[in-house]
This record gives structure tokens, sequence and C-alpha cells, in this order.
């Protein structure tokens, strides 16, 4: 079985902020159209101070623009899955969410990834400081495993 690492930085990102945060990946380059995926992920955030157990989730909209979940209602990305509180920040490990079916490549190489909170609407997460405080840095890992 194949396996193929995506990371992305958020010191890299090509705009916007930690918790909607804009990056350019060219899929075709590195994933096959004609081929199923399992798509896991980790998510290793750096220090934020975090006292309550306010609910944080991980979004993406790496097949356009047809999910729901955002601050204004309009259609933009898909819940992936939670991040939890960790010692220092929000983290995620590949066993703590359940695997993506994938029939395809992803189609959108304009990949926007949002931290937003579980309420309704979401809303972007901030950690509990006196002055609430958006995720710090993070390194998120999708990692595509080719199916037969």
């Amino acid at each position: 079985m194949a396996y193929i690492n995506v990371i992305f930085n958020s010191n890299y990102k090509t705009s916007g902020t930690n918790s909607d945060a804009n990056y350019y990946i060219d899929w075709s380059a590195i994933l096959q159209n004609d081929k199923k995926y399992l798509l896991q992920w980790t998510y290793l955030g750096q220090l934020n101070t975090i006292t309550d157990a306010k609910i944080a989730t991980l979004n993406m909209n790496i097949y356009g623009e047809n999910y729901t979940s955002s601050t204004s209602g309009a259609t933009t990305t898909f819940n992936f899955g939670n991040l939890f509180a960790g010692n220092v920040g929000l983290y995620s490990t590949i066993n703590d969410n359940t695997p993506i079916l994938l029939n395809s490549r992803p189609t959108n190489n304009y990949v926007n990834v949002k931290i937003l909170t579980n309420d309704n609407p979401p809303i972007e997460w901030t950690d509990n400081t006196a002055i609430p405080e958006p995720p710090n840095n993070y390194i998120l890992t999708l990692t595509f495993s080719e199916l037969r």
C-alpha cells in the first residue's frame, strides 16, 4: 500500500490567519485521479492557554465549495473531525478521528484550513486567555493511503 503525506505548516500558508489559513497544493502532481484513497490526519499546535473543554474542529475544502461549516453560514468547508486540548495546545493523532474514504484525489488546489468551534453557527476557535487568542502555529499532516 502506498502512503503519501501532505504537510501543511502554518508558517508557510499563502495567506490568512492560523484559524483561517490558505494554501496552494497541486494535487495532480502527487495523487492519481483514478485511484481511491483513505485519508487520515494529524495536527500538532503550539502553545495556547486551554482551561476548559471548548470543542475545536478541523475544517477543509479539499473538494471545492460543496460542504457547509462556516461563521457566515456560507458553503465553504467540510468538518474533518475534532481537535483536542493538550498540555500546551491543540492536537489530534491519526487514531483520534474516523478515516475518510476518497473516491478520487482532491479537486481544489486552493486549500482553506479553518479551526472553528462546534457552536451553531461555528465561529473561530480561541483559547482561554484574558484576551482570547486564535490557534497558534501548527503542523497538519494529511496521510493518503492508496486503496486497490
